[in-house]
């Protein structure tokens, strides 16, 4: 290699270029080389900083699910130009198929375009999966609104992407273009039954999205459902951030009129306020389940009270315990004595999880406000305090005690007629499902003073558990792949 012009470089009525070539004249590399061998760099750092400036931007339009990733100042010993990833450093042939197409397309558009500019794309997908169909669509969309490019067409084959940036859809001006040919370019119907961004996303990725009600749920399903499915299927939070089920349920209900590919899962415990919602999650045998409520289509429910529970139930909570010591406190800790204690924990939090499976059930008939907190459980009050405790809750939220009690017996009874004819470890597994899990781990936490990192060691050793595969297998078949 060596510091040679790129091929038609320079100003010209019209500039006509492919994807990124073999050779060195017509590959992007050169290009981005090219622009830092002209930059007159100064040692006090004042110098010209518009390669950097262009990089920023193409970082953030290409790399925009991946932060970590970037592209870095062109090395002038080396004439060539490396990717930063959380891996180490690359080339830049070391980007995916996607990645580099964008690269090429925005790098070359943004250092031959003017003001006035008309940018042509033809046959997109010949060279771009629809994921990245639509996010070059953003991005060009990002790129006029910003430089000032007043017009963008991008034409592909497939009926479905009117890949036009929106105020051109509509035959507004942009910067200083003109209005669109209505009857050349007809408005897609469809679109205008999708209102935002996110949901324009999840049209046209193409895959499976599936909403949750936190981070940290969708980093741990990703987990179980394994690397090399990600083209397949998506975990995410709602757009607005709200975190809960309530949210998610509202997100999935308003997307599925237009796709549906749109599914939710949520909690175990939230499908108690549905009509035999406990029942169903009480006698689920699977990782997932439904339920038969018209409002709730499309939205997955675990078989676990909530996503802790999966960590709490699979992974060898206790032999983490025990080995989370310094070499000074080692032995300690013996097993029998960390497991006793976390029976004696979950025991605890089975029994405020039934209590808060009752209020889920009277709240939803109306007979009672709002759902207990489980806040309320985490301390070390006596047993006849606590009952103190919690019949002022009940009556403070407008219920009698009397009917918190029927409702609470009515429970107990299907859980023990479930329980009667398991063996011991069965029954101490499922009062690992159906417990507060998200308590319980934090009172475990609490008590051995391990670090906030011990999740992440428990969810990276459920990947290579069978109930890894059980997972997937339920999510894949609930949703259609």
């Amino acid at each position: 290699m060596q510091v040679t012009r790129p091929d038609i470089w320079g100003y010209q009525p019209a500039q006509v270029f492919s994807s990124d070539g073999p050779e060195w004249g017509t590959s992007i590399d050169n290009v981005l080389v090219w622009l830092e061998w002209l930059a007159d760099r100064r040692s006090d750092g004042a110098g010209d900083q518009r390669v950097d400036d262009l990089l920023d931007f193409l970082n953030i339009l290409i790399f925009k699910d991946d932060p970590s990733k970037s592209i870095t100042r062109p090395q002038r010993e080396e004439l060539r130009t490396y990717v930063k990833t959380r891996y180490g450093v690359h080339s830049l042939a070391a980007l995916s198929h996607g990645e580099r197409a964008m690269l090429q397309i925005l790098g070359r558009t943004l250092t031959h375009m003017t003001s006035n500019t008309i940018i042509l794309i033809d046959e997109i997908e010949i060279h771009l999966h629809t994921r990245w169909m639509n996010r070059m669509f953003r991005s060009d969309e990002r790129t006029a609104s910003e430089v000032h490019c007043p017009h963008t067409d991008i034409h592909n084959a497939q009926p479905r992407a009117d890949a036009r940036l929106p105020a051109q859809r509509e035959g507004r001006r942009l910067g200083q273009g003109w209005p669109l040919d209505r009857k050349r370019y007809p408005v897609m119907a469809n679109l205008s039954q999708i209102s935002d961004t996110a949901e324009l996303d999840n049209k046209y990725i193409g895959k499976v999205v599936v909403y949750v009600e936190a981070e940290s749920d969708a980093n741990l399903f990703e987990v179980l459902v394994g690397p090399g499915h990600a083209e397949r299927i998506e975990f995410k939070t709602t757009p607005e951030g709200g975190n809960g089920c309530g949210p998610t349920t509202a997100r999935v209900k308003r997307e599925r009129v237009t796709n549906r590919k749109v599914f939710g899962l949520i909690d175990g415990e939230a499908a108690t306020s549905s009509h035999l919602g406990f029942e169903k999650m009480l006698s689920c045998v699977e990782p997932t389940f439904v339920v038969d409520d018209p409002e709730l289509e499309g939205v997955l429910f675990l078989a676990d009270h909530e996503a802790e529970n999966i960590l709490l139930r699979h992974s060898d909570v206790c032999h983490f315990i025990v080995n989370d010591t310094p070499l000074a406190g080692m032995k300690s800790r013996t097993a029998d004595e960390v497991r006793k204690y976390i029976n004696g924990i979950v025991d605890r939090y089975f029994s405020s999880a039934i209590c808060k499976y009752t209020s889920a059930r009277l709240h939803s008939a109306n007979a009672m406000a709002g759902i207990l907190d489980s806040g309320m459980f985490f301390n070390d009050l006596s047993r006849s305090k606590f009952l103190k405790l919690l019949q002022a809750k009940v009556v403070a939220a407008g219920c009698s005690w009397e009917d918190f009690r029927t409702e609470l017996d009515t429970l107990r009874g299907l859980i023990e007629t479930r329980f009667a004819t398991m063996e011991d470890e069965l029954k101490e597994e499922e009062r690992k499902r159906l417990s507060d899990g998200k308590s319980a781990l934090a009172r475990i936490k609490h008590q051995f003073g391990v670090s906030k990192s011990w999740e992440g060691h428990l969810a990276n050793e459920l990947a290579g558990l069978p109930y890894a595969a059980e997972f997937r297998e339920s999510v894949f078949r609930r949703t259609g792949l």
